[in-house]
């Protein structure tokens, strides 16, 4: 039990002192324990593989910036201006090419609730909400 109503010393069930002070630093610690243990955050979420082909139509936000996903193979980036590129799926993985360059650059994609994330070969990921 924690501190008694008239908030002098208490005992709890192994014996050692709690104070009004000490009891309330409990109450406060275990709601705090609970609240993150009720929160999963993104990153704990269960990311799973999804077929590039699937962000057809898709519309994604990023930070300070979108891009949607044309189902004709065209994409528009938009982070203040417009720029098109192409898209594909390829193997299932999301690849891109923005002109003038004609290099394809690829990523696997996962997705986890309304967030979708491009990892490229390195390691390094993009994480896109969807609108």
């Amino acid at each position: 039990m924690l501190a008694s109503l008239d908030w002098g010393p208490t005992k709890f069930n192994w014996g050692w002192p709690v104070t009004k002070s000490t009891a309330r630093l409990l109450q406060i610690s275990g709601a705090v324990a609970l609240s993150a243990a009720l929160c999963v955050p993104v990153s704990a979420q269960s990311w799973k593989d999804m077929p590039a082909r699937n962000l057809a139509g898709l519309k994604l936000s990023y930070d300070g910036a979108w891009q949607d996903f044309r189902p004709t193979g065209r994409t528009l980036y938009n982070a203040g201006e417009d720029s098109w590129g192409y898209w594909r799926d390829q193997d299932g993985r999301y690849c891109s090419q923005w002109p003038p360059s004609d290099a394809w650059a690829c990523y696997s994609v996962a997705r986890a609730g309304n967030q979708v994330k491009f990892t490229d070969d390195r390691g390094h990921a993009t994480i896109g909400v969807i609108e």
